[in-house]
């Protein structure tokens, strides 16, 4: 969360996030995805999320007034969309993604902010989440975040598989 990252590379991070998914030989059906998104009622993500029932198979809301709960997903077909603004600290958010990480390898994790300086398509904070998006955004923008998430998480469970194999 660079503060000196500018809106000039908030739309180079949207434009490369874009050709990353476009580059994909197969594109990426959301209409198969479950998106179950952590948030409290009366935010950003809260009143997007009816945008999103026509392009995933299921939407489910966790109103998070307590977001200390644990989190474990039974199948792989689930992303989690987590605005990060419900924790009282940084800390705390980190913790509890840290851990829901670890329990949930194979779920794809869509992080949300409206204090992010700049959106982050790439791997540099996999050990969390699998892209960060700045809020507010646009619905489209949210679905191609989301498609790059599940094609990021596929690239991080390789990189666990090879590290597990190294050891």
């Amino acid at each position: 969360m660079n503060s000196a990252v500018g809106s000039g590379d908030r739309v180079a991070s949207r434009i490369f996030m874009f050709e990353r998914v476009a580059a994909c030989e197969k594109p990426i059906a959301l209409r198969d995805t479950s998106i179950y998104i952590v948030s409290k009622n009366d935010s950003f993500i809260w009143h997007k999320a009816h945008s999103l029932i026509g392009d995933c198979s299921k939407i489910v809301f966790h109103d998070a007034e307590d977001p200390s709960f644990t989190i474990s997903f039974s199948r792989d077909d689930y992303v989690l969309v987590v605005d990060i603004d419900v924790f009282e600290c940084l800390d705390d958010a980190i913790d509890w993604l840290l851990k829901v990480r670890s329990i949930n390898s194979s779920v794809p994790i869509v992080i949300l902010s409206d204090k992010f300086t700049y959106d982050d398509l790439t791997l540099q904070r996999s050990a969390i989440a699998d892209v960060s998006v700045r809020t507010p955004c646009t619905v489209k923008f949210l679905k191609g975040a989301i498609a790059q998430a599940i094609e990021n998480n596929g690239i991080y469970r390789k990189q666990l598989s090879n590290s597990s194999n190294v050891q």
